[in-house]
């Protein structure tokens, strides 16, 4: 072989190995780009996994919760849960029963000035200082809960 065709297969192995660098080089630039392409897409897929599963369970339990309300509107719409409402929300009562209000103690401060003004009298004996208020009050809340002949009569 004289230089001349050593030159020409010096270059020409030069150009090949340089072109299997370059190819080298562009197929590793090529596969890390489809990993991390591959890589985003599996973990949007199981983001999106995780998301189904919270998904179905909350749909399971409004599934649950509906058909609880489902009975309970069943059961409203019975004379019974009619009649529930309107003893609770609305405080009605049937004919012949008394109803009962319990009021609230007053607020302490009001305890410590009536005890200031009266210390000898002890709570439970004190006299009723206005009876026409009383009278009043026992009308009031016989009309509001039984308007029936019980309305008619009235405390001495």
């Amino acid at each position: 072989m004289n230089s001349r065709d050593q030159r020409r297969s010096g270059v020409a192995l030069l150009k090949n190995t340089t072109m299997a660098l370059g190819l080298f080089f562009g197929f590793g630039v090529l596969g890390a780009g489809l990993y991390n392409l591959c890589l985003d897409r599996q973990l949007d897929f199981e983001t999106k996994l995780v998301e189904l599963e919270s998904l179905k369970s909350e749909r399971r339990s409004l599934t649950d919760y509906n058909e609880v309300m489902r009975e309970r509107v069943a059961y409203l719409k019975t004379n019974e849960g009619v009649e529930e409402i309107a003893r609770e929300k609305l405080g009605l009562v049937r004919p012949g029963e008394l109803a009962y209000a319990v009021v609230p103690p007053p607020p302490s401060k009001f305890i410590e000035e009536e005890e200031a003004d009266a210390p000898h009298l002890d709570h439970a004996r004190r006299p009723r200082e206005n009876q026409e208020d009383y009278g009043l009050i026992v009308r009031v809340l016989r009309n509001l809960f039984a308007p029936t002949e019980l309305s008619q009569q009235v405390p001495s």
